[in-house]
């Protein structure tokens, strides 16, 4: 598996590899803002499936709405980000990625 990751990184161009760097910092940064940490991932996560009926935060309105729209982002920006740094970088900074 080490061998593979050395074998990507040295064969990757720049544009590949700042790509990905701005994804995995995206993910970052949104699983801080949303979750805190991974206990608050795993409780968004629980809302999100179903709460138990005797929990008093369970009967609040739009808790499970706002779960599922954390998990969203959280999943789909990340590589969106990505994509759109491999599709626009080199057009906006063209010496840079050729």
């Amino acid at each position: 598996m080490w061998q593979a990751l050395v074998h990507w990184t040295t064969a990757g161009s720049q544009l590949t590899h700042v790509s990905v760097l701005l994804a995995v910092l995206v993910g970052l940064i949104l699983f801080r803002i949303f979750f805190w940490n991974l206990a608050g991932f795993v409780h968004c996560v629980g809302f999100s499936l179903g709460s138990s009926p005797n929990s008093a935060k369970a009967n609040e309105p739009g808790v499970a709405r706002n779960s599922r729209i954390k998990l969203v982002l959280g999943t789909l920006l990340p590589p969106g980000t990505g994509y759109a740094a491999y599709v626009f970088l080199p057009r906006l900074f063209p010496t840079f990625f050729q």
